[in-house]
């Protein structure tokens, strides 16, 4: 897992501070309802990365309430892939590493996909049943569609760091491909015996959903009508981003595969089933030549299942 690029935590050093602030309470003396100034502040603490968020209390005191962002944690995401029995699904297994230098324990996995899944799996019994993403989610992680782990249960709030967890998975009929992950700690926080004021709360939504985010492979859908230079294309561009992800360790293994799959692309217009399909098998022979050497499992599944689904197309 070392040589893959890890999740990109997002920085934070600063929260606006809500403006003004106003609540009512009771004069026993007066017998009536006096107003007090909240004195609402966001205060930044650099060597944890916390925020502190304080304000003036119902009863008098001052108030002050830990906020844990997750711009703390850190992590690796690796997907593997293969056939299902059937032939006609793959299962996708995912695993996470929350690393060493990581400040956090990470609760949470979100994995975008671009095609209908079934039987998911959960690592072990500490994680709680895996969901789809809801539309509130879609929102917040800006991404149509996904797949979402918790650990949550067994006392366990979170992989500590150092700690890795294998066997999230799924079945889908969709292609591997290049897609988003997330990685999230547990939320909430501690409560003062009274509730964090309004304002507080608004002014944290815009950095609540500011989560590490990285790339790994989930199924999409199949292009219904396919065209095969496109589609080499496209495997192209994937390679790419493998590379960028170190899913490739080769650069000139990555070149290679790149121009061969360019000069495929050329040879799609042509008439002759037989020499398309020869070249894509030759391809493919490298691609298992190349596995877990320097092709990861990542880059050894964009490759290989998605040039068998072009060779099925071809004629014989």
């Amino acid at each position: 897992m070392a040589q893959r690029t890890s999740l990109t935590p997002i920085e934070l050093a600063k929260i606006e501070n809500p403006e003004g602030g106003t609540r009512e309470r009771l004069n026993p003396k007066a017998n009536r309802l006096d107003k007090y100034d909240l004195d609402q502040k966001i205060v930044y603490e650099e060597k944890s990365g916390d925020f502190l968020l304080q304000w003036n209390g119902f009863d008098g005191k001052r108030k002050t309430v830990v906020y844990h962002p997750a711009n703390r944690l850190h992590a690796v995401v690796t997907a593997r892939v293969e056939r299902d029995p059937t032939g006609n699904n793959f299962r996708y297994t995912y695993a996470v590493r929350n690393l060493p230098n990581s400040q956090r324990e990470l609760q949470v996995l979100y994995i975008a996909i671009g095609a209908d899944v079934s039987k998911a799996e959960s690592p072990d019994a500490t994680w709680g049943p895996s969901v789809a993403f809801t539309d509130y989610l879609k929102k917040a992680l800006e991404t149509p569609s996904g797949w979402r782990w918790s650990q949550t249960r067994g006392g366990r709030a979170g992989l500590r760091p150092g700690e890795s967890a294998y066997g999230f998975a799924f079945h889908s009929p969709g292609l591997p491909t290049p897609m988003r992950c997330f990685a999230d700690i547990q939320k909430g926080m501690k409560g003062v015996g009274e509730e964090v004021p309004e304002e507080l709360m608004a002014a944290l939504d815009p950095v609540t959903w500011l989560i590490p985010k990285g790339v790994t492979i989930g199924p999409v859908t199949p292009p219904e009508k396919l065209e095969p230079a496109k589609f080499l294309m496209e495997i192209e561009g994937m390679i790419e981003v493998a590379t960028q992800q170190g899913w490739i360790l080769s650069p000139p293994i990555a070149k290679e595969f790149r121009d061969s799959l360019a000069a495929s692309a050329t040879l799609m217009g042509r008439t002759d089933s037989r020499a398309k399909r020869a070249a894509l098998e030759a391809i493919l022979k490298r691609v298992e030549e190349e596995k877990d050497k320097a092709l990861l499992s990542e880059a050894y599944a964009i490759l290989r299942y998605n040039l068998e689904f072009l060779l099925s197309r071809i004629p014989q």
